[in-house]
C-alpha cells in the first residue's frame, strides 16, 4: 500500500478516541464505537465476549488458561452459526474471527475460525458489490477519507448539519466501498497483515461516522451496508489465504485452504497458487489443489489463473495430490485425459486458441 493512502486512513484514525495508528487498531477500542452502531444485539454480545478474552495487544488469551481457551472456541462456534440481523452484524463477527483465524496463539482456535469463516465469509462475499475493474483510485479514496472526517464532527455529527451534507456522506461512503486491497498477487505474509489492519482501520473510520444510526436514509443504510460487506468480505479471504500460507500448523492451513474454495475466492488464487508452490505438507496441497479447481469452474479469468497451477500438479510427488489436480482438471475439460501430463498441456493450448 502506498504512503499516501496509509497516511490518510492514520489521520482519519486519530480522529476517533484512543485510535491513532493503523497498525495499531486493538478491537477493544474499536468496541465501544461498534457497540454504539449495532446496538444490543446478540451478535454484538458475542463479539464483546470473545475481545474480552484476548489482551488488546498481544491477542494471547487472558488469562493464559485453558478455561479461557475453551471459552474462545465456543464463542468463535456462535458467531459461526448465529442469526444475523443486519449485514454490519455479519461483517463486525467477520472482522473479529479473522483476528482469531491470524492471531490467536491456540491452533485449535484458528482452526475453529477458519471453519466459521467458511459461513460468514460466505455470506458477505455473496452479497459484495465489488467495482468494476481494479476499483478506486488510491487518491480517490484517500480524498473520501479526509472529506469523511473533515464533514464530522468529535461527536460523529454532520457538521454542517442537513440532508445535503448527509447524501454527500453516504456517497463517500459508498466510494470508500470501491477499495480492493485482497489483489495478494506477490504480497508477502507481511503484506496480507498490513492490508488486514488497513481493513480493520476502514471499519473504525465507518463506525465512528455514525451515519446510518444519524441519518437512517434509505441512500446512507444502502452506503454503509455495501461499503462494510465489500471490506469484510476482503479481509475474510485474506486472512484466509494468510493462514493457507503460513500458520505454523498443517492442519489449519489445509482447513484454509479449503475454505477459500469454499467461499469462492477467486481473487485469492494467484496467492493459493503461490502457497502451493511452496507448501511441503502434502494434506495441505490437496486441499489447495481442490480449491483451485473449484475456483477455475467460475470463469475463463479463474481458469487462466488456476489451471497452470494445476497442470503442474499433475507431477507432484503425492499420488493424492496428482489425483485431486487431475480430478478438476476433468470437470472443466468436461472428461478425463489420464494421468500424463502432456494430454492435459495439449488440451489447455487448444482451449486458449479457440477463446
Amino acid at each position: 500500500m502506498r504512503r499516501a493512502l496509509r497516511s490518510c486512513v492514520v489521520a482519519a484514525l486519530a480522529a476517533v478516541p484512543g485510535c491513532a495508528s493503523i497498525n495499531d487498531v486493538q478491537p477493544r477500542e474499536i468496541l465501544d464505537s461498534i457497540t454504539e452502531f449495532l446496538g444490543q444485539s446478540n451478535p454484538s454480545k458475542h463479539v464483546r465476549r470473545l475481545v474480552a478474552l484476548h489482551d488488546t495487544g498481544t491477542f494471547r488469551h487472558d488469562p493464559d488458561l485453558p478455561p479461557t481457551y475453551d471459552a474462545c472456541v465456543e464463542e468463535v462456534r456462535i458467531l459461526g452459526g448465529s442469526d444475523y440481523g443486519t449485514w454490519r452484524d455479519v461483517a463486525v463477527s467477520t472482522f473479529f474471527v479473522t483476528r482469531v483465524a491470524v492471531d490467536d496463539q491456540a491452533a485449535l482456535n484458528r482452526g475453529e475460525a477458519v471453519r466459521a469463516l467458511v459461513r460468514l465469509g460466505g455470506m458477505v462475499a455473496g452479497a459484495e458489490d465489488p467495482p468494476e475493474g481494479a476499483g478506486a483510485p488510491e487518491k480517490e479514496v484517500s480524498d473520501a477519507l479526509q472529506r469523511l472526517r473533515a464533514i464530522h464532527g468529535p461527536g460523529g455529527v454532520h457538521d454542517p448539519p442537513g440532508p445535503e451534507t448527509a447524501g454527500e456522506c453516504a456517497a463517500l461512503v459508498h466510494r470508500i466501498g470501491d477499495l480492493r486491497l485482497d489483489d495478494p498477487t506477490g504480497a508477502t505474509t507481511s503484506d496480507l497483515r498490513y492490508r488486514l489492519g488497513i481493513l480493520r482501520g476502514f471499519l473504525n473510520i465507518l463506525v465512528a461516522t455514525g451515519l446510518a444510526d444519524e441519518d437512517r436514509s434509505p441512500e446512507a443504510t444502502a452506503a454503509v451496508d455495501r461499503t462494510v460487506i465489500n471490506i469484510a468480505a476482503q479481509a475474510a479471504r485474506l486472512s484466509l489465504l494468510a493462514a493457507a500460507r503460513s500458520d505454523e500448523r498443517a492442519e489449519v492451513r489445509a482447513a484454509a485452504a479449503d475454505a477459500l474454495g469454499a467461499i469462492g475466492a477467486g481473487r485469492a488464487i494467484p496467492g493459493l497458487a503461490a502457497a502451493l508452490r511452496t507448501e511441503r505438507t502434502a494434506a495441505v496441497r490437496r486441499e489447495a489443489v481442490q480449491s483451485l479447481g473449484v475456483l477455475a469452474g467460475a470463469g475463463e479469468a479463474e481458469a487462466a489463473g488456476a489451471v497452470p497451477s494445476l497442470l503442474s500438479a499433475l507431477e507432484d510427488d503425492d499420488r493424492s495430490v496428482r489425483f485431486n489436480a487431475r480430478e478438476a482438471l476433468a470437470a472443466l475439460a468436461g472428461k478425463d485425459l489420464g494421468e500424463e501430463r502432456a494430454p492435459w498441456i495439449e488440451w489447455w493450448v487448444r482451449r486458449g486458441d479457440r477463446r
